[in-house]
């Protein structure tokens, strides 16, 4: 998306929709959806020949502006082996 843009990439997100074996070609399909001044949106769509394995959407872009950093403070947390088991859920029936 950088390539095709010319632009930082700001976020991404992936969807993992398949897989690829390893002598398999996977190829990528850029679409810049919208571009405006200083942001543009687009997705990568990776496939397999017609099969679609990974898609990715994303925000590219950079502004020249005085505010940087970090506005939320991650807050404190326990370590994940620190906290309590949660139960399992128990097996229920189909719905109708």
């Amino acid at each position: 998306m950088e390539h095709a843009t010319g632009r930082p990439l700001v976020w991404a997100t992936a969807q993992y929709l398949s897989f690829a074996m390893i002598d398999d070609v996977v190829d990528l399909d850029v679409t810049v959806a919208v571009s405006g001044h200083a942001t543009t949106q687009a997705r990568v769509v990776a496939h397999v020949g017609e099969r679609e394995i990974l898609t990715i959407n994303g925000a590219l872009g950079s502004k020249d502006h005085p505010a940087v950093g970090q506005y939320v403070e991650f807050p404190d947390l326990p370590a994940p082996l620190e906290c309590p088991r949660r139960p399992t859920r128990s097996r229920t029936s189909a719905r109708s």
